[in-house]
């Protein structure tokens, strides 16, 4: 099982000094065994200290730390601005910056840049935000270092789901979001968007089953069709500044990362 495949590693490679952790595809059933030093972990194979199966990958990932605190994303984000004013948000996914150096938690642009994970408590550190051309997205690191566990997981308002993927959205899709205010609700996308100072933005319709399908607070949650990450919430139209009983709610598409110069990527078990 996984729990006696990871229990296994983690003894052998502790006693080495290695940290390690076990990722699962959920999809494929293939397991993963993340090291911090992959020299260690290749030496204790070679020297039969880890019994290991043909064709095992060894993956360096910085991000662990086992004895951490883990911060998925999905969680509540509470930023204060300087005359102490609080502004709360959500949190989206865990990324890591293009070269791998550097991993974190992303939230709406237009969220205060200073703030914590109300969740955890763990405080962060802003690093880079984008807020034009459709897309509205931040990203933080955690003061703590490697106190923190950055992992690729994400709360969707049940559990915290292993994040398997991400992709584009398509017109028609049933798709899902979490925010701090309204919780998970689900739609599909359609052929409208919404336009403001920052872009125009991807839109999911309310429904019988969901007619307010966010509110203030929700804003840079996890936007996902099961385990798979679609983007990021922006906000909702239905009136200012009280919303209507129907609000549709208008997100950033992943795809519109790269081609806006988003330094970060989503990371996932895949």
């Amino acid at each position: 099982s996984e729990s006696e495949i990871g229990a296994q590693a983690r003894g052998y490679l502790s006693s080495l000094g290695s940290n390690a952790t076990i990722a699962t595809n959920a999809r494929t059933g293939q397991i993963k065994l993340l090291v911090k030093d992959p020299t260690s972990a290749l030496a204790a194979i070679v020297g039969g200290r880890f019994r290991a199966a043909p064709g095992t990958q060894i993956e360096q990932f910085d991000g662990i730390a086992l004895t951490a605190t883990e911060v998925p994303g999905g969680q509540n984000y509470r930023g204060t601005f300087s005359n102490g004013d609080i502004n709360e948000c959500t949190r989206g996914f865990n990324v890591k910056q293009t070269n791998g150096s550097l991993y974190g938690v992303t939230t709406a642009g237009h969220c205060e840049n200073n703030g914590r994970d109300e969740t955890t408590g763990v405080s962060l550190a802003f690093r880079q935000e984008w807020v034009s051309n459709g897309v509205d997205s931040q990203w933080h690191t955690f003061s703590g270092g490697n106190n923190y566990l950055v992992v690729p997981k994400f709360y969707n308002g049940a559990g915290v789901v292993t994040v398997t993927g991400a992709q584009g959205v398509a017109q028609g899709q049933y798709i899902c979001k979490y925010g701090r205010s309204t919780g998970q609700t689900c739609g599909y996308t359609d052929p409208y968007t919404y336009t403001d100072s920052y872009g125009a933005f991807y839109r999911m319709n309310s429904n019988s089953t969901y007619p307010r399908q966010s509110l203030e607070g929700d804003s840079g949650g996890p936007v996902f069709t099961g385990s798979i990450a679609l983007g990021q919430v922006h906000g909702r139209d239905g009136g200012n500044p009280t919303p209507g009983p129907v609000t549709n709610m208008y997100f950033t598409p992943l795809t519109a990362w790269a081609p806006n110069n988003v330094t970060v990527g989503v990371t996932c078990y895949c």
